[in-house]
């Protein structure tokens, strides 16, 4: 089994188990290792805090998509969670949607449909998302990519920690002090031994090129003569 193959392996197994059933293929296989310690049901920001004076978030595999809802008393609203980002959508109970087009519908079985896309059935499931498990640790804006696989995490603050896993993994990196790039638009710095780092993050609709799981942002990590090109959020949103 090649090291590709054999990273995949390892993190697909894990959403395997944790979901009723498989769900498709998704963006996050790159970067589920690196928030197992994480996953323990609670997420904040972009994901949900769970405590005992609000409602309980039910969550769903919707397609590749990992989906978090949490439901108003009334049941006039729901609030979704997926892929770092969270929407509010009005409804009656049942039927939800919003003013881009969304619709979820909480039946049995429920479904998700996004503005543009095809209907996905959702299967509940009490896997957690590593959007929303890396939100819960803190980390302020995550992305990801594919061919070859690769994940970043960057923490808050003014020079936050930025660490990467590289090549399915194979390399990783960490920055404990990132400099802000001049124009905002990212991080830059250097590891321990020289090499250069830089990150360049867009705030523009991004679709993985594997899975088609949509994000609010394009990335661009450089470090030393390697570029990487993937989709990622900001969480603290």
């Amino acid at each position: 089994m090649t090291t590709r193959h054999a990273f995949f392996a390892a993190v697909s197994l894990s959403m395997v188990l944790a979901a009723c059933q498989p769900p498709a293929p998704s963006a996050e296989a790159p970067g589920n290792a690196a928030t197992d310690d994480a996953a323990d049901g609670t997420a904040a920001q972009s994901g949900f805090t769970e405590t005992a004076a609000e409602a309980p978030v039910v969550r769903y595999q919707c397609g590749e998509l990992a989906v978090g809802a949490r439901f108003t008393a009334d049941g006039d609203s729901v609030e979704l969670a997926y892929s770092g980002q969270r929407r509010t959508l009005a409804g009656d109970g049942a039927d939800y949607v919003d003013d881009a087009g969304n619709v979820f519908r909480s039946g049995a079985p429920a479904s998700l449909a996004l503005a543009g896309e095809p209907t996905r059935e959702c299967v509940p499931t009490e896997h957690v998302s590593p959007w929303e498990a890396a939100a819960a640790r803190g980390v302020a804006f995550r992305a990801l990519g594919q061919e070859p696989g690769w994940l970043v995490e960057i923490g808050d603050g003014e020079q936050p920690n930025l660490s990467a896993q590289l090549d399915y993994g194979e390399r990783r990196i960490e920055l404990a002090d990132a400099a802000p790039l001049d124009d905002g638009s990212g991080f830059h710095g250097e590891t321990g031994d020289g090499t250069e780092v830089r990150l360049e993050i867009a705030r523009e609709s991004c679709a993985d090129p594997m899975s088609g799981e949509r994000f609010e942002a394009a990335a661009r990590l450089r470090v030393g003569d390697r570029e990487y090109h993937g989709c990622g959020a900001y969480l603290e949103d």
